[in-house]
């Protein structure tokens, strides 16, 4: 096939993916899934969201979106919702609201869909979904900064507002951060100084690519930072209060505002460590917990007191665990004693570990001071490429002192290197460096006080040691954890195991651009994957022949170059 043939194939291809009005893919599957829900048109439902609607729910990779530079934040406290219906909900009423506004972990998540409007007056158009704090508002009278920071992540982009610094009565915006329908984000200045243009690119193609933002506003002068720069990205003033009798507030919001415009498309954005003055002296600056690899297997949920199934494994790896020793039981109470904080140890995933906490099965409990017990695996590899072990993962809970603190890592047998992998500290009254921490009292057995859950120690146990830690294609090895030390009794002095898992280490991968079809070489036969992934919903990195982080249509004219040969 010669080149102006592929170039009219994939021309008239696309064409007929642009008229269809088929999706394209930006490449963010791997931040979000959707579950269960509906969302329907809206003019089917306008005229019934007085008190808001439900909709499809978003669950956001969490790992893989929070952190950054005020990654130890939570989200704002106390706020107010503005919505298509009303100007001011509380944010309490969310679940009502799920169709626009949803929160996951320290992630907000703001959306709007195709043809939606301001109904709550008669101005037209001006869709949003914005949150606002109501607890801090100043003028300049006051002569001080406030400050605001999150992390955004733009999955959906429109052309809109994301960000606004406003006075309360007039409704004028300073400042605002908006985005584009290609993903690049915005500092828009009101009334530009200093020679300044109207807006400045703040990020450009930011489609799923998490970035940090600090704003500091004083009721006339405004900064914006970008991640941890501790000089402004660019700053501006516009006079507010000018009035002697004018002496209303202005505040944060953050969103999606559209203005006088149609939602041709759907919007989504997420906002996670939202906070307005946040101490961030007594912040260190946090990133999820660095991938350490691949999780090849691990258990999250036991559903079996003597041989629990494993939750997850890679392609191609089997694994079983056995749990030996009379004092083991699923749970001694609902939840009571599990990890829900969705990590291995301290490895994120992905996959993240199940949050559940309140069902029976959710850990793995030693009881009453039993004085050992062991959970014994067999990993399998039964793909084509080796797997290069190189972490063991957990969360550990001594609930009292006379619990099982004391463990052992140890291959039992097989195709690594036989032996003691680690040995932890004997306990002691300071809590000896490795041996697992008692905690000594207030867990409760429901999630009514979910911090409770949390006090667990992440452990993790080296493998890339071993003279011998990769498994070949056909090899398999036993792994056994021991515990020890308990006092043989104690009614309640309970170990809780949970989040159990194997890594591999992470290889470097080669990624051939073009080779959709993925047999190692570009040609005629990627045509047809490449137009699939186009007019998809999935995001596939060999199709990105831009490098520009999504497939889009961008990428035709770089796919034919490459197919060509030039």
């Amino acid at each position: 096939m010669n080149c102006l043939s592929i170039r009219a194939l994939l021309l008239s291809l696309a064409f007929c993916v642009l008229v269809c009005g088929s999706t394209v893919s930006y490449g963010q599957g791997s931040l979000y899934t959707e579950g269960p829900g509906f969302n329907p048109p809206f003019e089917d439902i306008r005229n019934d969201i007085t008190n808001g609607y439900a909709g499809t729910v978003i669950d956001v990779n969490n790992a893989a979106v929070e952190g950054g530079v005020f990654g130890g934040l939570g989200i704002q406290n106390n706020l107010k919702l503005h919505t298509l219906s009303t100007a001011s909900i509380n944010e309490s009423t969310r679940d009502r609201w799920s169709r626009w506004y949803q929160v996951d972990g320290a992630t907000q998540v703001f959306r709007l869909l195709p043809g939606e409007e301001n109904v709550r007056n008669s101005r037209a158009l001006a869709a949003r979904i914005e949150a606002f704090d109501t607890n801090n508002g100043w003028n300049v009278d006051g002569g001080v900064f406030f400050e605001w920071v999150a992390r955004y992540t733009i999955i959906k982009p429109i052309n809109a507002s994301i960000c606004q610094v406003k006075d309360v009565d007039n409704e004028d915006w300073s400042m605002q951060l908006t985005m584009d329908t290609s993903g690049t984000v915005y500092v828009q200045h009101r009334r530009p100084i200093n020679g300044q243009p109207k807006r400045e690119v703040l990020v450009a193609n930011a489609i799923g690519k998490p970035f940090d933002v600090r704003v500091r506003d004083n009721g006339l002068d405004y900064e914006v930072f970008l991640g941890d720069a501790t000089e402004p990205f660019t700053s501006g003033r516009y006079v507010r209060n000018a009035d002697p009798d004018d002496n209303t507030d202005t505040r944060f919001r953050w969103g999606i505002y559209v203005g006088a415009r149609e939602v041709e498309s759907e919007a989504l954005i997420f906002v996670s460590h939202a906070t307005v003055n946040p101490d961030l002296d007594s912040q260190t600056p946090t990133d999820p917990p660095a991938a350490m690899g691949n999780l090849i297997a691990g258990w999250d949920n036991f559903d079996s007191t003597s041989t629990p199934s494993v939750t997850t494994t890679m392609p191609g790896v089997t694994a079983t665990a056995e749990v030996t020793g009379p004092g083991w039981s699923r749970n001694e109470g609902s939840g009571r004693g599990s990890s829900k904080d969705t990590t291995w140890g301290t490895f994120a995933g992905p996959p993240a570990a199940d949050a559940g906490t309140t069902a029976v099965g959710a850990n793995l409990t030693l009881v009453n001071g039993a004085a050992s017990g062991d959970l014994t695996f067999t990993i399998t590899n039964g793909g084509s490429a080796d797997l290069n072990l190189n972490s063991f993962h957990m969360d550990a809970l001594a609930f009292r002192p006379n619990a099982a603190r004391t463990y052992a890592l140890t291959v039992v047998s097989g195709d690594l290197t036989i032996g003691n992998v680690f040995t932890s500290e004997a306990p002691a009254n300071d809590n000896s460096t490795s041996a697992i921490t008692h905690l000594s009292g207030g867990l409760q057995t429901d999630d009514s006080q979910p911090e409770t859950h949390d006090q667990h120690d992440d452990i993790e146990i080296d493998l890339s040691g071993l003279e011998d830690h990769t498994l070949a294609a056909g090899e398999s090895a036993v792994i056994q954890i021991a515990f020890s030390n308990g006092t043989g009794s104690g009614s309640g002095h309970h170990l809780f195991i949970d989040n159990v898992a194997f890594s591999v280490a992470a290889e470097e991968t080669t990624v051939l651009l073009g080779d959709v079809s993925l047999d190692g070489v570009v040609n005629f036969l990627d045509i047809a994957p490449f137009i699939g992934v186009l007019s998809g919903s999935e995001f596939q990195i060999e199709a990105d022949c831009d490098l520009s982080g999504g497939v889009d249509f961008l990428d035709i004219a770089s796919f034919i170059a490459i197919l060509s040969g030039f």
